[in-house]
């Protein structure tokens, strides 16, 4: 009985803590001419008030290799040696575009995160992507480990060491100190909700060596840091969290958008990242800015973060 009324009380503070949030979003609300602008992001000015100094930011305009990523979508060859990835990203179920986009994350974040034979690589956050395949394949790299909070969580130090599978919270990895030369984040830090955006860079300051790098690619910068969520598919993105909403960082704005099909999206003001990158001090930050961005039609979003430990 008194198990039984422990755990009553525990369900009524997790119902009184969703009415709270809900009455949170509510009041938080965009209003639908605010999400116009908010969207409408000038990444040239974001890119200019980097470069003034005031945010204590670092920030290198480039201009994006297009020969080399000819050239490592000729050798790696998604359609011939990933053909489940392509089928579930490529046409007919999305335009080639929107694939080649994918290619270009993983391609961006091997050249920015300098992957190399031999390093130990972690793909944070990979669903059913095949960066490990492609670092095994074509990179030479002998361990590589996959990270998904749909993997199972149960003995996480010895799936990781048969499988290289990690399950459960990236902000709370459970691996060994000083394990990996490079964290790979492609198109998901964004989707890190609550805090664990944040939490997560003091697990990478535990995890990565020395010299180690983090790769976000891309990187959701904004004027001003806000949310965006689809309340229709809270229920079923990710069936087998104890929770069907999610979890947001109640300090920000929240933007209802059922078209993005996302359980939550945060873009980051510059002064948000700057606050991160005091927090972890351990930590360099340094942004990449792709200035012939608009030159090509699968770079949605021009900034990338590259992450450095001292």
């Amino acid at each position: 009985m008194e198990f039984t009324l422990k755990r009553a009380k525990g369900v009524l503070q997790i119902k009184r803590k969703m009415m709270d949030r809900l009455s949170y979003i509510k009041e938080n609300l965009v209003s639908e001419n605010n999400v116009i602008s908010l969207q409408n992001t000038n990444f040239s000015e974001i890119a200019q008030s980097i470069r003034s100094g005031k945010h204590k930011l670092n920030i290198e305009s480039i201009n994006f290799p297009i020969n080399l990523f000819n050239d490592f979508l000729v050798k790696v060859d998604y359609k011939k040696n990933y053909p489940n990835y392509y089928r579930e990203f490529g046409p007919p179920n999305n335009t080639e575009c929107n694939f080649i986009s994918k290619c270009y994350e993983h391609f961006f974040s091997f050249q920015l995160a300098n992957i190399k034979k031999g390093k130990t690589v972690a793909d944070i956050a990979c669903s059913n992507s095949p960066v490990h395949k492609i670092l095994s394949d074509f990179y030479g790299c002998e361990e590589v480990f996959r990270q998904d909070l749909q993997f199972s969580q149960n003995h996480p130090l010895v799936i990781a060491q048969v499988n290289r599978l990690i399950g459960g919270d990236a902000s709370n990895l459970r691996v060994e100190s000083e394990k990996f030369d490079a964290l790979l984040l492609h198109n998901s830090w964004e989707h890190f909700e609550g805090e664990s955006d944040l939490k997560f860079l003091f697990e990478a300051e535990r995890i990565l060596k020395k010299g180690g790098i983090v790769a976000i690619i891309p990187l959701f910068l904004s004027e001003q840091t806000y949310q965006v969520t689809s309340p229709s598919i809270w229920h079923s993105k990710y069936p087998t969290l104890k929770y069907s909403y999610p979890l947001f960082d109640l300090k920000h704005p929240i933007v209802v958008d059922d078209s993005i099909e996302q359980r939550m999206v945060k873009y980051l003001s510059v002064e948000t990242l700057f606050r991160y990158s005091e927090k972890v001090r351990s930590l360099k930050f340094k942004i990449f800015y792709i200035a012939d961005f608009k030159e090509y039609d699968f770079i949605k979003f021009p900034f990338s973060l590259i992450i450095q430990k001292r």
